[in-house]
């Protein structure tokens, strides 16, 4: 772990080494390199990203025209900040330099994005319903608050790390959930039916809206189980209707197996790389 960290240095040292000689070569790249580096322009942008976020929460509905117009001023004015953020990075240090750090590329995606809304907005073109979720795409640009943002920035590279540990995990989580939505469907399609009296009703009654009637319906309704989301409500209809210890033997398997022990390993997963990273 040592030998790791002290080459992860020197190669730090390197492209440091390297990026000051290719400031010193050229007067523009001198002065945006020194600009991105200095702890005033990296609390700017801090500070921009976080009015971003605010305004962008601004949203109201019905929609205020003023409060509207002088939002999209405003985000205007900020993309524009951002995109001349993402210019003094790309002359401070580079291309290739640039696109090495994940967070650059991940903003440069917002900033085509942010540009793409700012040229429609400007051109006065309707901006349907693509247009508006592009916008609130630029909302996650908080997450770049992690790279300045040391333990913000440990938890999401944790989570990440847990998410690459659990794929095995995953498929067995998958597997289970499907075997079980089948099963539902083998044992309660087209079992649980009401009036509108809240009355059993097999013939004009219609099903509940958690229910094993189709695939989906029935996946969606084991996955609500597993999650001890209003679990009792779909017991008690089912238990209603066909009055067998098969509803609650089923209900109580999935909560047991699904959400005791595999979400609990999940659980267990993440906690362990925690711990890792932290004595890393």
């Amino acid at each position: 772990m040592i030998q790791h960290l002290e080459e992860k240095t020197q190669n730090q040292l390197m492209i440091k080494t390297m990026l000051q000689k290719r400031a010193s070569s050229n007067v523009i790249f001198g002065i945006s390199y020194k600009i991105v580096n200095t702890m005033l322009f990296s609390l700017f942008i801090q500070l921009c990203i976080a009015a971003n976020t605010t305004v962008l929460a601004l949203d109201t509905y019905p929609v205020i025209e003023q409060l509207d117009a002088n939002s999209q001023q405003i985000n205007n004015l900020l993309g524009v900040v951002f995109i001349l953020e993402m210019i003094l990075k790309l002359l401070g240090i580079g291309f290739k330099q640039y696109f090495v750090d994940p967070f650059n590329v991940f903003d440069c995606v917002i900033v085509i994005t942010t540009t793409f809304d700012i040229i429609t907005s400007l051109a006065g073109i309707n901006q349907g319903g693509v247009v508006s979720a592009l916008r609130a795409f630029r909302v996650v640009r908080v997450f770049k608050l992690a790279k300045a943002w040391k333990r913000f920035h440990f938890i999401l590279r944790t989570t990440w790390k847990t998410l690459v540990d659990v794929s095995t995990f995953t498929i067995v989580l998958i597997l289970f959930l499907i075997i079980f939505t089948i099963l539902g469907m083998e044992l309660f399609a087209h079992k649980a039916k009401f009036n509108e009296k809240n009355e059993i009703d097999m013939e004009g009654g219609n099903s509940i809206m958690q229910n094993f009637d189709s695939f989906i319906w029935s996946f969606t309704t084991v996955f609500i189980i597993l999650t001890s989301d209003s679990w009792s409500m779909i017991w008690f209809a089912y238990y209603r209707a066909i009055k067998s210890w098969v509803v609650t033997a089923y209900i109580q398997i999935i909560f047991y197996l699904g959400n005791r022990i595999l979400l609990n390993l999940f659980l267990a997963i993440l906690l362990q790389n925690f711990d890792e990273d932290s004595i890393e």
